[in-house]
């Protein structure tokens, strides 16, 4: 009997409260319900590179055709994703797949097989960067590719209502005469979908500052400008970035941190930030999740918007980061319904397709707040 009763006792002792089930219950049914509208949620993708963002099968098949090494191809990455030892390691595993686009029909196939990728994720609207030197290196121009590109994600638009737009980046490690020849084709190619010139490649060794004449050209001929700034350079690349270029948008912004000024000046102006996180930790920029500034920026009030960068060669995908600022940097509902329309403010259409958008955005958060009952 007295067995019996310390059982009992113990059993009751152990138990949680009925209350305490409920708040366990409301907060799994919560997850779930967050998870489901991470899924659900119309997206922006401002910071995607096409030639990383192809799919393993296709960029296979395309080494195949090509006689390129198909692991190599690959980037060493995996559904499993193997980390990169520093973001060099990754731009030579970058160059290596550009190899295996060698006509006008490859750049086709791969186009539609990164906007069927985006589709299934429910983005509705993308900035797609493409690297014309490298290219250029292996015979193909924009000249020949952006009527293909352009062809191609206007009929998958009118199919499946996804928007897309391509933006060319100047490698910085190429020097001043290949960005000249970016910055005139893109101007060349404005009505095959290019609205902007970008700047990336090796931020280290290559400041802002070298392609001073090239962006203001640039900026003349109707082109916005953005660069990777601050993605492992410190926060004099985001100044020359935005002071020496007068870029309108920010990739990384990495460097930003702890210079006080500068994250004022992206505030106050509202200059868009792009920031990827699994690609920080992937390339080593940061340590870990734990490390990136983004949940700091956002709550700083800077115009922060969440990418996937290039996501076939880190495994992961929009919808996936969008999960890593939930569960890994700690970002609440309200703050990833910033997130997403900051996708469409910090975008460079112009101002009547970003309120058609922001409308559409809103009506569906809201639909989904319903169903849901998130808050």
């Amino acid at each position: 009997m007295l067995e019996c009763c310390i059982i009992v006792w113990l059993r009751l002792s152990i138990s949680p409260s009925e209350a305490e089930k409920g708040r366990v219950f409301m907060n799994v049914a919560r997850k779930s319900n967050l998870a489901q509208a991470i899924e659900q949620m119309p997206k922006a993708e401002l910071h995607v590179h096409l030639e990383g963002s192809i799919s393993h099968e296709t960029i296979e098949e395309l080494a195949r055709k090509n006689g390129i090494d198909s692991y190599a191809a690959r980037g060493r990455a995996n559904p499993a994703r193997l980390r990169y030892g520093h973001l060099v390691d990754f731009l030579e595993a970058y160059r290596v797949r550009c190899k295996c686009l060698r006509s006008a029909d490859d750049f086709q196939v791969a186009c539609t097989d990164v906007l069927e990728s985006l589709h299934a994720l429910n983005v509705r609207y993308a900035e797609i960067m493409i690297a014309p030197t490298l290219h250029r290196m292996n015979g193909l121009s924009m000249d020949e590719i952006m009527p293909v590109l352009a062809r191609t994600a206007g009929e998958f638009s009118k199919k499946n209502g996804l928007e897309a737009r391509f933006i060319l980046d100047v490698g910085r490690q190429f020097g001043r005469e290949h960005a000249w020849q970016t910055v005139r084709e893109a101007a060349r190619q404005q009505d095959s979908g290019v609205i902007a010139i970008g700047l990336g490649g090796d931020e280290v060794h290559y400041s802002p500052e070298l392609f001073v004449e090239q962006f203001a050209w640039a900026r003349k001929q109707g082109l916005h400008l953005v660069a990777h700034a601050g993605e492992v350079g410190d926060s004099a690349s985001v100044w020359g970035a935005v002071n020496s270029l007068g870029v309108e948008r920010i990739g990384h912004g990495l460097g930003a941190r702890g210079d006080e000024a500068l994250l004022e000046t992206l505030r106050i102006r509202q200059i868009p930030v792009d920031m990827c996180p699994t690609s920080n930790v992937e390339t080593g920029a940061v340590r870990s999740y734990a490390d990136h500034p983004l949940a700091d920026f956002l709550r700083r009030g800077l115009l922060v918007t969440v990418n996937s960068d290039d996501p076939a060669m880190f495994g992961t995908s929009l919808t996936q980061e969008y999960s890593v600022c939930w569960q890994e940097l700690g970002l609440a509902w309200s703050e990833l319904k910033l997130l997403c329309l900051n996708g469409i403010r910090g975008s460079f259409l112009p101002d009547k397709d970003k309120e058609r958008f922001l409308e559409e955005f809103t009506e569906e958060l809201a639909e989904i707040e319903s169903e849901t009952g998130l808050r």
